[in-house]
């Protein structure tokens, strides 16, 4: 129950760790021991992904109740924190974990769409047209 709590705080919270900030050119970055640039938008195949300003009620409702029903990958390090969000017409919304790494970043992604939820994760680009 104690994880459970964790799970539905979590989005809450404050990012520890990691803080946002705008470069030059209007990019978010992520600051840790390295940045990585969070980019407004990026295609990828056929959509655009379009960066919002956070989570929504909604999103956190959607979070809280995938995490509920699966619980062990509230196990995951990488999930710690509020999600960067993309939304692509049609396609449905994405959301990142992204923390720097040996190989520029590691990085795990939710894409909620009309097909289900997909997981993605990886090392180096999380935003590939980024």
């Amino acid at each position: 129950m104690e994880r459970m709590n964790h799970c539905l705080l979590m989005f809450t919270a404050v990012v520890l760790g990691i803080t946002q900030s705008c470069s030059s050119d209007g990019e978010v970055l992520l600051e840790a021991s390295a940045q990585i640039k969070v980019p407004e938008n990026f295609v990828e195949e056929d959509a655009t992904w379009e960066k919002l300003d956070g989570l929504s009620e909604p999103d956190m409702t959607l979070l809280q109740r995938f995490f509920q029903e699966n619980q062990s990958m509230t196990e995951n390090s990488i999930i710690d924190g509020d999600p960067v969000v993309f939304e692509a017409d049609r396609k449905g919304r994405r959301y990142y974990w992204v923390r720097p790494g040996g190989d520029g970043a590691e990085w795990l992604c939710l894409e909620f769409s009309r097909q289900g939820v997909t997981l993605l994760e990886g090392n180096g680009a999380p935003f590939l047209g980024g």
